[in-house]
Formats: structure tokens, sequence, C-alpha cells
């Protein structure tokens, strides 16, 4: 589905991505790694044409977006849940999903209200005065609505309580698994988002320092770079 070849990407005039490559299967979930500035969110910008780069490519379903705007990356299936949560935080949780919803999109409100029961719950309260954790599930309940095949999220469970974190991490997983969305998501919980993945890429000063099975991972001394 998505093909990242020999990607090099420079911000702000430094090089911060080096030869990146990966793939990522149609309906996998990928979970990446690496240490803050070792390249992950430049990543994941990239791929949603926030970032262009100086080298290589990104490939969906075989077509080069790479010099593709943001807005036609999104109406082609991607969404990107960014690590200071993509809210409105000045409307209802009922307000947000509508603003974000797409008729064509296969996810409506009762699959969110069912993924994260809490939102139906709270549909007319107003974002920001809602706790972290719920806030978390508005941003990736929006870019749900928007109908995205690949989802991308920037460490989304920053700042949250554990149990808040596992309930997140384990959505995502639904997600994956119900209705094929293919997922690539930082994270700083390694095992946990390990043990849910198909695929782990650890990133290291801007290059792949691992790409392939979690568990072979976790065994390894790949770690250690973390």
């Amino acid at each position: 589905m998505l093909a990242i070849e020999d990607l090099s990407v420079d911000v702000l005039g430094k090089p911060v991505l080096r030869g990146v490559s990966a793939e990522l299967a149609a309906g996998s979930f990928t979970a990446s790694f690496g240490h803050n500035g070792a390249g992950k969110t430049t990543l994941l910008r990239t791929i949603m044409g926030l970032w262009r780069p100086r080298r290589g490519r990104v490939l969906l379903d075989g077509e080069d977006i790479s010099g593709w705007p943001t807005q036609r990356i999104v109406r082609a299936g991607v969404s990107m849940v960014p690590q200071l949560r993509g809210t409105f935080d000045s409307l209802t949780v009922e307000e947000n999903l509508g603003f974000a919803h797409r008729p064509d999109a296969k996810i409506g409100y009762d699959d969110v209200y069912r993924l994260f029961p809490v939102l139906r719950e709270r549909r007319k309260q107003v974002v920001q005065t809602m706790s972290g954790g719920q806030r978390q599930m508005v941003a990736v309940a929006n870019a749900l609505m928007s109908g995205p095949r690949l989802l991308l999220l920037d460490e989304p469970s920053g700042g949250l309580a554990p149990r808040v974190v596992d309930d997140l991490l384990g959505a995502l997983k639904s997600i994956n698994r119900e209705f094929g969305i293919t997922i690539l998501l930082v994270e700083q919980n390694v095992r946990k988002a390990a043990s849910l993945a198909d695929g782990v890429i650890v990133l290291n000063q801007g290059t792949v320092a691992y790409a392939g099975d979690p568990t072979a991972a976790l065994e390894g001394d790949v770690w250690q770079l973390l």
C-alpha cells in the first residue's frame, strides 16, 4: 500500500531523514520507535506532504505522492493524528465529528461511539473541558471520520495514564482488525506497541536501524538504540 523509497528530508536546512526505505502492506499495523530527534515525526509529516523530500519518494498504491499538497493526500485516504492532538477544542465532541466526517467514510458516528463509549456519553461536551485521554480519543475519532485507508499517529499516548494508554492502543488494534485500516504508529511505549504490531521500524539518527518482526526485535539488541 505504502512504499517509502530512499527518503532524505531536510528540516530548516538540517538533514533529518537519510535514505529511509520501508514498506507497509495494506491492512498492516506498524509501530515506529526511536530516540527524540531520530526522525519519526518528520517521516509522518513527509508522508502527509507537510515536508518535501530532498531525495527519494513516497508511493501510495504505486503512485508517487511526494509532491502532492496535504489536502489531496487526505482525499486519497491518508489521515494523521498529530502529537499535539487534532481537535477543535472550542467545539463539542459531536461538532468535532461532524466537522471531520466525510459522507463516503466507512466509519460513522455509531462506530466511533462503540470504539470509544465515553465519547457517546460526552458528545455534547466542549472538548477543551475534557481530560487528556478523552481529548486524544476525539482526535483519533476525527481522523477516522475522514475515511482513511492509512492512519498515521504521532505518540498518541504521551502524558496519558497507563490505563488510558491501554484503552487507546487497544482501540487502535480493533480499528485495524475490524476495518482493515493500515496503521503507522509512532509510540514511546515500546513493548506495548510492539505487542500489537505486525512489524516495527526503528529509526536512529535519521536512518532505519531495524525493520521487521516485532518479536525478533524485542529479543535482539536493536533496542539498545533506544
